[in-house]
């Protein structure tokens, strides 16, 4: 590497390279930190044909004319050019084909000291794209990805721009029948049915969930928006943006005097955990479960954000999308508002914390971290860890096979029977159960 190159260049990005400031003082270069004021940036400008080089400020850089808005003819002198030197420039170029003009910059790294030799940004070919804006949301391939990275996070955080938004509402079912078609039956709940579904227009697989008023007579009230069925406020509720990429989407819903219907998501191919789990012999391995368990995690601590407690966390509420692992959280009907307590118990008896049989009453996280408890323990051992309520009282938990230490004691710490003993939700996703062994715990939003 030249000598001199070391003391012209200042390298401040590996890949964006800026050019050292310089300034006179006592016939000495100074390197002086980028400022607002200061306008002398200097390249290494190299012919490609001649091998000659200059270095002189960019024409950008220069002062700015007072005659804003007209162009400057290209063949008027530059004031501030010496004479002889604008003279023999004009000399030069008239002795050099205008297909020799083009301008190469030195970029050099002074932490590897390796070199390249390109053109400047602004003499690339332009985009045919002219005159278009590039929209906000594509990524500048030239951002660092942790920057990037971090920037969406943001954006993610602060995207409050539809929190207003509720999914559309339809009077009968005549738009219902001429955009979607229905299909066979997916299955039965207390309070309706389910069928699959495909959007006309382009194809899309939706659910089409029927729910009758006389079972489910319960509404909310969304200020702003009235009251409106359970299953449709809590769900409208815990989608508004910023979504949560575990938790099946409501795409809209329709109102008949005697019940309703909901079109929500359904991706392809998918099945409920308690039948995925069927076709790996009633039980998972702990590094499937534990990959499970994390989304679901991830699903109700959402839930908890946004004020709703979902109330009936078992396998046959939670879809996984088998070719890829994905888990979506769904069946909002026995949910409610996060309330102080709660004196009523709407869900699946087996998944009931053990306060509810002792004292009729439990809390919101403590009863969610229980079902969560049960849930893991299906998973792993493909039972249920009580039989009957004196069980569930007892809360004595055993293991029918061998399994980690750090499974086993995750989940004895959530089935512990005093409610104060059970661990947070953000507890829960820092156990070392789920960082065992450097197991990989991502998955593709």
């Amino acid at each position: 590497m030249l000598p001199w190159i070391r003391d012209l260049f200042s390298l401040l990005d590996s890949d964006i390279c800026w050019m050292r400031y310089f300034g006179q003082e006592e016939n000495k270069t100074e390197n002086k930190a980028p400022s607002a004021g200061m306008f002398h940036k200097k390249f290494l400008y190299i012919n490609q044909h001649t091998g000659c080089w200059n270095i002189k400020d960019r024409a950008h850089d220069q002062p700015k004319s007072s005659f804003r808005g007209k162009r400057k003819s290209d063949n008027l002198p530059n004031e501030y050019e010496p004479h002889q030197k604008r003279q023999k420039k004009q000399i030069i170029e008239e002795k050099t084909d205008v297909s020799n003009k083009t301008k190469l910059v030195l970029y050099i790294n002074q932490h590897t000291g390796s070199w390249n030799i390109k053109k400047r940004a602004h003499d690339q070919p332009k985009s045919s794209f002219r005159g278009k804006r590039k929209p906000d949301n594509l990524h500048n391939e030239n951002e660092p990805h942790q920057k990037r990275q971090k920037k969406q996070i943001i954006e993610e955080k602060t995207d409050v721009s539809n929190t207003n938004k509720l999914p559309p509402k339809h009077l009968g079912i005549a738009h219902l029948l001429e955009v979607y078609e229905t299909r066979e039956l997916l299955g039965k709940g207390g309070f309706g049915s389910v069928y699959a579904g495909v959007r006309k227009a382009d194809g899309l697989p939706v659910a089409i969930k029927y729910i009758s008023k006389r079972k489910a007579p319960e509404k909310l009230e969304i200020p702003g928006h009235g009251f409106l069925p359970t299953e449709v406020a809590l769900m409208s509720i815990v989608n508004k943006e910023p979504y949560c990429l575990n938790i099946l989407r409501i795409l809209e819903w329709y109102e008949q005097p005697k019940c309703y219907y909901i079109v929500l998501e359904r991706p392809e191919p998918c099945e409920n955990l308690h039948q995925f789990c069927s076709r790996y012999g009633s039980c998972l391995p702990e590094t499937v479960a534990r990959l499970v368990m994390v989304q679901l995690i991830d699903a109700l601590k959402h839930c908890k954000s946004r004020g709703i407690l979902h109330r009936d966390v078992k396998p046959e509420n939670i879809m996984v999308q088998t070719n890829t692992l994905k888990v979506k959280l769904i069946d909002f009907g026995c949910g409610d508002l996060i309330k102080d307590k709660y004196k009523e118990f709407t869900g699946t008896p087996s998944y009931a914390p053990p306060e509810w049989f002792k004292k009729k009453k439990y809390l919101a996280e403590p009863a969610t971290v229980w079902s969560v408890g049960v849930t893991l323990y299906r998973l792993v051992c493909g039972s249920l860890p009580f039989n009957t309520r004196k069980d569930v009282k007892h809360g004595h938990v055993r293991f029918s096979r061998r399994h980690s230490e750090e499974c086993m004691h995750l989940i004895r710490w959530c089935l512990c029977t005093k409610p104060a003993g059970r661990p947070s939700l953000e507890q829960i996703e820092h156990h070392p159960w789920f960082h065992f062994r450097g197991s990989a715990l991502q998955t593709t939003g």
